[in-house]
């Protein structure tokens, strides 16, 4: 998943290069989702979608079982929201690739493509979750 909220200003502000600045914005937020996720299920917490159309939403979980995986229990991941795994997965591409990204330029274009796919297989694995617990 391409998670980017670092405006542009800030890391020109910091001497990032024009043409890196969407990667290291990348990078950046993806480190920050992950080390804020942990405290955020400390936060008291309603679905919206379960509260108004009495459903589960597809991302139900996915914060229990992202901290399940950050200690190894895939079992208990799994139980909360299976789509946490493959989340997790495209997270963890995000933090290795990005600042690869940033310093090899012929990177970029297969970096993208990759990043692309995951984020397609991200929004699929939640389809699926969504799907099964609907019916």
């Amino acid at each position: 998943m391409e998670i980017n909220f670092c405006p542009q200003w800030v890391l020109a502000k910091l001497g990032v290069r024009v043409d890196a600045q969407p990667h290291v914005g990348i990078f950046v937020s993806t480190l920050l989702a992950l080390v804020v996720s942990p405290l955020l299920i400390r936060l008291p917490h309603f679905c919206i979608a379960q509260r108004i159309f009495h459903i589960p939403c597809p991302g139900c979980g996915i914060l229990h079982s992202m901290t399940a995986l950050l200690t190894l229990n895939f079992g208990r991941a799994i139980h909360f929201n299976p789509a946490g795994i493959v989340l997790a997965a495209g997270l963890c591409f995000q933090v290795v690739v990005r600042p690869i990204a940033v310093v090899w330029k012929n990177s970029r274009p297969v970096i993208a493509r990759m990043s692309f796919a995951i984020s397609r297989a991200v929004l699929a694995a939640l389809a699926v979750v969504w799907l099964v617990r609907l019916f």
